[in-house]
């Protein structure tokens, strides 16, 4: 928390309008409270006293006039995990992957379940057509019911096996990134 405090205080020393006498000396001020794990804040010379707090969650919040506004600026903690490291970053897929035609086997992709069928799961990893992992590609054992491993909304990475781009199916394995898998 004190390294965001010291953050903001020198976010808000940058954006203060021009004619606010400026020290050498940097200090910590508490210019807010009640922020849930910020990551980052930024602010428009154009808009002195106002800055905006990303938390890791997935919200943007707008500190103005040293309160936090009621309203978020954005808010898409429902598309994010969170806790632990991830946070926004659970929701990033390749950049360099935004069509079929860009996927090939080989390639270790992040992805989110978007449906379990009893012959496998469904995921999204970023390029308008979903992938399956067959059942059998879903763990280093038997499986009986892919729900048992995975279900809607799960973020994971996956090993691409096949791209077929005439049918638009891509293969893909959980188990071939698993600890103690072979190949």
């Amino acid at each position: 928390m004190t390294r965001l405090l010291a953050l903001l205080a020198a976010t808000a020393a940058l954006l203060a309008p021009a004619s606010v006498a400026r020290t050498d000396a940097l200090r910590l001020v508490r210019v807010a409270s009640g922020l849930r794990s910020p990551v980052y804040v930024t602010g428009l010379r154009s808009q002195p006293g106002r800055l905006y707090v990303v938390e890791q969650a997935g919200r943007i919040v707008v500190l103005q006039g040293g309160r936090v506004r009621a309203e978020p600026f954005l808010d898409i903690r429902s598309l994010v995990l969170s806790g632990g490291e991830q946070g926004l970053l659970s929701v990033a897929f390749d950049p360099g992957v935004t069509e079929l035609a860009h996927v090939k086997p080989g390639m270790i992709l992040n992805g989110v379940v978007t449906n379990v069928a009893a012959f496998g799961a469904f995921v999204d990893v970023g390029v308008h057509q979903d992938g399956l992992v067959h059942v059998s590609e879903l763990a280093n054992r038997f499986v009986k019911d892919p729900g048992e491993v995975v279900r809607v909304g799960d973020r994971v990475r996956v090993k691409v096996l096949s791209v077929d781009l005439q049918r638009r199916r891509i293969g893909l394995s959980l188990k071939a990134l698993a600890a103690g898998s072979v190949g």
